[in-house]
């Protein structure tokens, strides 16, 4: 398949069932008449983070769809509809990993709301699907990985907790206005609808996203895994304007308005558009171009060695295996979550080794693992072009000699 139209369309996809959705969880919180059910889906759509983090073909917005789905699961679910809530609420945590943490608030609130149920079987029952999800998902997680915290989140949380704040702090500073608004209506959305149970429950899960979110680098690009927190936020506040009389609740969309109007005509989210412009990889770049040079020429059975060349890696075909140069190595098993050792399934000598470098006039590999392969290669090797993915990332393109693959075009 296409990767490049296929993912994108998905998240595309996602993304407007988001806006549904997200009307219908506004109802849940009390938001009343077409007005304010639309308000959170109206200031959804008008904002470049969602356009961005939806349709860059990662799994933001489906983790989304999965948050909006799984609250309607739950508050509206009946009888044995009530196991399909609690599978769903599980399996969140096999899109993203704070998935875990949002299935587990939303259960605690249907054990909080199903305790005067008349028997224990309708007390528990959702809980009880949740937990047979999470198992199964962690048993094959732990089968097929040697470890059941995902390599992702492992490879990508292993900085000191506050210099790793303080860098997504300074980065999203840049839409400072944008998130200064977003805070305010979360507080005034939560603090208005405290009494109300599943607001309380929105705010945590919206809380805990930022949360884990923050603990994390490289989003790449904008706030994309912020994007449920968002939509939430959204929700609560449309919640609050829906709950109050028409003349006050005037004095709310006003303001929210001309935010909208902002959103998508001010410089607000300029940072946004220019951060995916310049980080998004884009159809027959560089990487993609090279991989289908070495996929007409490559041996069938031939290695390519990488580090982080994955757009490389796809295009390049199944026909070449790939030796993963990454501690934490997708395609390989962690056992206790252990690193992996490259030697353990690189040949010495690969027939095609990309290295990456992370600036334009960078000659030697950035990445360790690249580096230890390079120094100990043995036979000569034939250097045959640079390529560039976007401006942080270019790829070195080098295959063993007794192969005779013919230099990358200049294009």
């Amino acid at each position: 398949l296409p990767i490049n139209v296929v993912l994108p369309g998905l998240g595309l996809f996602f993304a407007v069932l988001c806006l549904p959705l997200a009307m219908l969880v506004s109802r849940a919180l009390g938001a009343r008449g077409w007005v304010a059910s639309l308000l959170a889906p109206f200031l959804m759509a008008c904002d470049a983070n969602w356009a961005v983090g939806s349709t860059i073909g990662l799994e933001s917005s489906q983790f989304a769809a999965g948050v909006f789905g799984a609250i309607l699961l739950v508050v509206h679910a009946k009888g044995r509809w009530r196991l399909l809530a609690g599978i769903f609420c599980g399996l969140l945590g096999g899109v993203r990993p704070e998935g875990y943490v949002l299935g587990a608030l939303l259960v605690a609130h249907d054990l909080w709301q199903s305790r005067k149920a008349p028997t224990l079987g309708a007390k528990v029952d959702l809980a009880a699907a949740a937990l047979f999800a999470v198992g199964a998902l962690l048993w094959w997680r732990y089968h097929t990985y040697g470890s059941v915290i995902a390599n992702t989140f492992i490879a990508k949380s292993r900085r000191d907790v506050w210099p790793q704040i303080q860098r997504n702090y300074d980065f999203y500073a840049k839409e400072g206005v944008y998130f200064i608004v977003v805070i305010v209506v979360f507080v005034v959305g939560v603090g208005a609808l405290w009494k109300n149970a599943l607001a309380r429950v929105c705010g945590a899960m919206a809380l805990a996203i930022v949360l884990i979110a923050f603990r994390v680098h490289e989003w790449m690009p904008g706030a994309r895994l912020l994007l449920p927190s968002l939509g939430l936020t959204m929700c609560l506040f449309a919640g609050m304007v829906g709950s109050l009389p028409l003349r006050e609740a005037l004095w709310h969309l006003l303001p929210m308005g001309a935010f909208s109007v902002l959103m998508l005509f001010g410089d607000m989210n300029r940072e946004v558009y220019l951060y995916d412009r310049a980080n998004t990889v884009q159809p027959a770049n560089g990487a993609e171009l090279a991989a289908l040079h070495l996929r007409k020429y490559a041996p069938k059975g031939a290695t390519l060695a990488t580090r982080d060349a994955g757009v490389l890696s796809f295009f390049v075909g199944t026909d070449v295996r790939l030796a993963e140069l990454h501690e934490r190595a997708l395609t390989q098993k962690h056992p206790n979550g252990e690193h992996v050792k490259i030697y353990d399934f690189t040949p010495k000598n690969p027939e095609m080794v990309v290295l990456t470098n992370t600036g334009k006039d960078d000659e030697e590999p950035g990445f360790a693992p690249e580096a230890e392969l390079w120094s100990n290669l043995s036979v000569p090797y034939e250097y045959l072009g640079r390529v560039s993915q976007h401006p942080k990332r270019f790829y070195d393109v080098y295959v063993r000699r007794d192969l005779k693959i013919p230099p990358l075009p200049e294009k």
